[in-house]
């Protein structure tokens, strides 16, 4: 009800949140589901993945590197460092200034929590 209620009003306001778009475009297969709960987990999910790769995209190219060594190749700082040529104070800067970038983009966004 509540759900409804906030669609209505982005509707209304001809506003579209992208958890509604991500809503509208769900497969057929999990519409019928009889508990929504999984498809709304799903929708959120997918609107998370979508905020963070715009928010990587948008950094610069050195905090992109020190992003992607730090949680997709999962080194550590001290390796981070040692691979760019940097000191690890510098890589630990960009990873704050990453995740302040990060918040920014959440806080900025049209995103709907549940």
């Amino acid at each position: 009800m509540a759900i409804n209620r906030v669609l209505n009003y982005y509707r209304k306001n001809k506003k579209q949140p992208i958890l509604y778009e991500i809503w509208e475009n769900l497969p057929e297969s999990l519409l019928g589901l009889e508990e929504l709960t999984l498809a709304f987990k799903q929708a959120h999910t997918q609107e998370l993945e979508t905020l963070l790769e715009i928010a990587i995209s948008q950094l610069p190219k050195r905090m992109r590197q020190v992003y992607t060594l730090r949680f997709e190749d999962k080194k550590s700082i001290a390796q981070i460092a040692s691979e760019l040529q940097t000191s690890p104070n510098t890589v630990n800067n960009q990873l704050k200034e990453i995740r302040k970038r990060f918040v920014k983009t959440l806080k900025t966004t049209r995103f709907i929590f549940i």
